[in-house]
């Protein structure tokens, strides 16, 4: 029988530049690792059993990139996909987390071993995932193009944020 597995997250960590465009990073992963070494992905991870969707996805960014997100937005958006190796079917909801323009990543290198980032098209080109690429279009139409609704957003570090800020020059 197929299981169904809900305990991973993703998402898609943007910065905004000073000029207004939009960065997104992606992260490839090591060589030494059991699961697709080499390919590249967004941010993911577990959740947690004492944990929400949210907290996990703020724990992984602090883990895997050594950063906390300043704003977090539900992409109402969950992918799904098969994995043979345990022979389940995971749905993976996922996230927009935006982080200061300035960042400076620092890589959990025992997960990925080098990180990327690129406009919206080049991860599109780059990530292995079908899923990950497809929600691009999402991020695009409803995040960048547009200023997010504000009821998606799950998570803010600092009230002061300009949330105009996230989507584009109109």
């Amino acid at each position: 029988m197929i299981s169904i597995n809900t305990s991973l997250v993703g998402s898609h960590i943007i910065r905004i530049r000073p000029n207004g465009s939009t960065d997104c990073l992606i992260l490839r992963r090591s060589e030494e690792t059991n699961y697709y070494p080499g390919t590249w992905q967004i941010l993911t991870g577990h959740v947690k059993e004492d944990e929400t969707a949210v907290d996990a996805v703020l724990r992984e960014a602090r883990e895997e990139i050594g950063l906390g997100p300043l704003l977090v937005y539900s992409m109402n958006h969950v992918i799904r996909f098969f994995e043979h190796q345990d022979n389940s079917i995971y749905l993976v909801p996922l996230f927009i987390s935006v982080v200061p323009h300035s960042a400076r990543i620092k890589l959990n290198s025992k997960e990925h071993q080098r990180y990327k980032w690129c406009t919206l098209q080049e991860a599109q080109r780059n990530l292995y995932w079908l899923q990950h690429r497809r929600s691009l279009t999402h991020v695009q139409r409803e995040f960048i193009d547009k200023a997010p609704e504000e009821w998606l957003k799950v998570y803010e570090k600092q009230p002061s944020i300009d949330h105009n800020r996230i989507s584009s020059e109109k």
